[in-house]
């Protein structure tokens, strides 16, 4: 793996909302190749309704047709109703091996039962999984060297597994986009002028919240990404106060303007809570962080400890355990490797 990868250049390629399908994955397969650990890189995208859960593959680098092929073919034996779990996202980036023994033996199935379809067996590989596991997510995965058995317990470099995690935030937030209508709430300059915006970015404190934004995330283009590519990912938050998503748009005029778009999350099962507390619990449920859970909405970690507490206490929960078990996310795989950084 180079020692100086592009993880901004891989949350460029996941804002390319207006690709068709295939092209995005392919996108991010080719940008996501400085991660690869010799085996190329798999992008995919997995849909839950779908008979076979693939709906989308692309291949970077050395990643073969016989690789992609055994991906799509192991998936589509996994039991539906575990599909959400297999698939349920990642923080860091995950030992596929490792994921799957755990939740055999929570289920009491055979991890062979798993991994295996046929004749065909999961690739050994390291994953990223992001997006809403009921709906729709998106892989990258880092297969090893053709012949390279993957064990179980083996990690993923721990300082471009945390990279790639904040990364997976962005990706999360690009499939959201997608699904969207697409309407713009603001556009803004890369200096951080508004020159639109609509009502809901109209207040103070939401276009102050976004011209912070955009100055950060330029910076994460610039000199940072340059200097230092993993801070530059922390400086670019997926979302700004848990609202928007800011995304690069097209030149207008000769002049490079920056897009904001409304981004929320749809989570109908939380109905007694706020939007705000909703979005948290949710993040929670999935067995994420509450830094992590800061990075994503883009909100200082003492806001996401106060709306915790008010979901914990409006669904009757004390703790993170109970919380998952109430909310139906209890996912053997939440921790993505076997010595999570």
């Amino acid at each position: 793996m180079p020692r100086r990868a592009d993880p901004i250049g891989l949350v460029e390629a996941a804002y390319a909302f207006d690709e068709p399908h295939h092209q995005w994955l392919a996108r991010l397969a080719e940008s996501a190749s400085d991660f690869s650990v010799g085996g190329g890189v798999v992008a995919y995208s997995v849909d839950p309704s779908r008979v076979g859960c693939i709906d989308g593959v692309a291949l970077h680098g050395r990643a073969t047709e016989q690789t992609a092929h055994a991906i799509t073919t192991v998936s589509a034996g996994f039991p539906a109703a575990l599909v959400p779990r297999i698939f349920s996202p990642t923080e860091f980036v995950g030992n596929c091996a490792w994921r799957l023994r755990r939740l055999a033996v929570e289920t009491g199935l055979q991890a062979e039962a798993l991994n295996r379809r046929g004749t065909f067996t999961l690739p050994s590989m390291w994953a990223l999984i992001s997006g809403d596991p009921r709906r729709r997510t998106v892989v990258l995965a880092f297969p090893t060297p053709r012949g390279r058995e993957l064990p179980f317990d083996e990690a993923f470099p721990r300082t471009a597994s945390k990279t790639l995690g904040r990364v997976g935030a962005h990706l999360g937030a690009a499939l959201r986009l997608r699904q969207l209508a697409g309407l713009t709430d603001a556009v803004l300059s890369p200096a951080g002028k508004v020159l639109h915006a609509e009502a809901d970015a109209k207040g103070a404190t939401a276009r102050r919240a976004l011209v912070d934004a955009v100055i950060a995330s330029e910076r994460a283009r610039g000199r940072l990404r340059r200097k230092d590519p993993d801070e530059a990912v922390k400086a670019w938050q997926a979302l700004v106060s848990g609202q928007w998503t800011i995304i690069d748009s097209v030149e207008r005029d000769g002049k490079r303007m920056l897009l904001a778009r409304k981004n929320p999350f749809v989570q109908t099962d939380l109905l007694q809570l706020t939007p705000a507390e909703s979005e948290v619990a949710w993040l929670v449920s999935l067995g994420h962080s509450n830094k992590y859970v800061a990075y994503e909405l883009g909100l200082p970690m003492s806001t996401i400890v106060s709306r915790l507490r008010g979901a914990f206490r409006k669904l009757r929960v004390t703790n993170r355990a109970e919380l998952i078990r109430k909310l139906g996310h209890r996912h053997p795989a939440s921790a993505p490797s076997p010595t999570p950084a």
